[in-house]
């Protein structure tokens, strides 16, 4: 007998795997990604906290009261 192709058992089986692998990934990407949204948040704002008072202090001649 010369097989050549995949069985439809084998075939539902590597589905079966594949949805149960992105049903355990998804929220763990998902949760990964908003951790990582608030961390680029808090460095974002002291970045610009930060520039804004090196700006003060080489334009303090300049910078109104």
């Amino acid at each position: 007998m010369n097989k050549r192709a995949f069985t439809l058992a084998e075939i539902l089986g590597v589905i079966v795997i594949i949805g149960l692998l992105a049903v355990i990934i998804t929220p763990l990407v998902v949760n990964r990604l908003k951790e990582n949204s608030d961390v680029v948040s808090t460095t974002s704002n002291d970045l610009i906290f930060a520039s804004a008072d090196e700006y003060i202090k080489d334009n303090i001649e300049n910078y109104p009261p």
